[in-house]
């Protein structure tokens, strides 16, 4: 299979490029981190989930259904409430830190800047 010149000049150039300044490879990799801490967030969940029908599953009447969920209450409320969640999202979303104005787009100065978008803007046809 013959490769074209342009993919082959791409692939030595990637080639020669450390891997660490490689845009594809650096959002791919906060890809991969974001996703381990899910993973390991899902996985805490589910053991708590577990360790709670566990508990459950263990009163033998009413009585025991009633101590078992009095004595879990902590366990409940992070389950089963609404600040659980938070709670367990906060951690995700404190971790992260985003310089938003290096990735953002000022549209204004988009459209000053672009000659045929501002005549468009002006004819109201943006």
């Amino acid at each position: 299979m013959l490769t074209s010149e342009t993919v082959r000049e791409q692939t030595i150039r990637f080639q020669q490029d450390p891997l660490a300044s490689n845009e594809d490879y650096s959002i791919l990799k906060h890809h991969r981190e974001h996703l381990n801490r899910k993973l390991e967030q899902q996985q805490h969940f589910t053991k708590k989930l577990l360790l709670l029908y566990s508990k459950i599953t263990e009163s033998n009447d009413f009585e025991e259904f009633i101590d078992t969920l009095k004595t879990n209450e902590p366990l409940l409320k992070e389950i089963f409430t609404l600040e659980g969640y938070k709670k367990r999202s906060r951690s995700i979303s404190n971790s992260m830190e985003i310089d938003w104005f290096k990735y953002g787009l000022d549209i204004t100065e988009y459209i000053a800047n672009n000659d045929e978008l501002l005549s468009l803007y002006n004819n109201g046809l943006l």
